[in-house]
C-alpha cells in the first residue's frame, strides 16, 4: 500500500469521514487502508480488492472531507479493476450506488450480478479536471440477486485515472447514510461567500 500527500498547514477542520459499516459495502471510505489482491472474481468477499494485482492501485491521503484515505487509480497505461463482491441486497429492489470521484479520466463504476455475468449498472464517470470531489448517484434494480459486486474499472486499454472515495449502496428513497447535509452544504457555502458578515 502506497500513501502520498499530506494535509496542508492551515487546512479546515476535517469533517467526519464515511465509516458507516451499517452500509452493505464494507470499508466504504477506504479508511482501513486495506486493499487485497486476487486473480479471479469472487475470491475476496466483503472487502475491496485489486483484481489484477500487477496493476498499481494505491491510496492517497487525505481523501474526501480530509478523511484518512482515498482510492487512487494512477494513469500508467494499464487496465485496472478494484471491486468488492458479496454485497448483500434484497431481490427486486431499487437501489442507489453513491460514489465520489476526483479528476476522473476514462473510468467506469459498475454494479454486477453475483455470478459476474451481467451488469446491473454501468456508469461512465464524466472526465473531470477540476480537482474537486464530484458526487455520483447511480440507480439500479437488484433483479433476482441477493448479492452484487461493485467495481471501479478503467475503460481503456491505455489506462485511466481517478480518485474514488465514499462508495456506498442504499435503497432508493432512503436517507443516504451519513450524507444528510450533502445537498444543503453547497447552498450554505454560497450564502456565506456572499455575506462576509456571516
Amino acid at each position: 500500500v502506497m500513501v502520498v500527500g499530506l494535509v496542508a498547514c492551515g487546512a479546515k477542520a476535517p469533517e467526519a469521514p464515511v465509516v458507516d459499516e451499517t452500509s452493505p459495502i464494507k470499508n466504504a471510505g477506504f479508511e482501513t487502508g486495506e486493499l487485497h489482491s486476487n486473480t479471479t472474481p469472487g475470491g475476496v468477499a466483503g472487502a475491496w480488492y485489486n483484481l489484477w494485482a500487477s496493476c498499481i492501485v494505491a491510496f492517497e491521503a487525505p481523501g474526501r472531507n480530509d478523511s484518512k484515505f482515498a482510492l487512487d487509480f494512477s494513469a500508467d497505461g494499464q487496465w485496472k479493476q478494484v471491486r468488492q463482491d458479496g454485497i448483500p441486497v434484497e431481490p427486486n429492489t431499487d437501489y442507489v450506488l453513491l460514489a465520489h470521484s476526483k479528476n476522473a479520466n476514462n473510468v467506469n463504476v459498475v454494479v454486477k450480478t453475483a455470478d459476474d455475468t451481467t451488469n446491473l449498472a454501468d456508469f461512465g464517470v464524466p472526465n473531470d479536471t477540476s480537482n474537486k470531489w464530484v458526487r455520483h448517484e447511480i440507480e439500479f434494480n437488484s433483479g433476482a440477486e441477493t448479492a452484487v459486486s461493485v467495481l471501479m474499472i478503467t475503460n481503456s486499454e491505455n489506462g485511466g485515472s481517478a480518485l474514488f472515495d465514499d462508495v456506498q449502496i442504499f435503497k432508493k428513497g432512503e436517507v443516504l447514510g451519513t450524507y444528510p447535509y450533502d445537498e444543503l452544504l453547497p447552498r450554505l457555502m454560497a450564502l456565506i461567500e456572499k455575506d462576509e458578515n456571516l
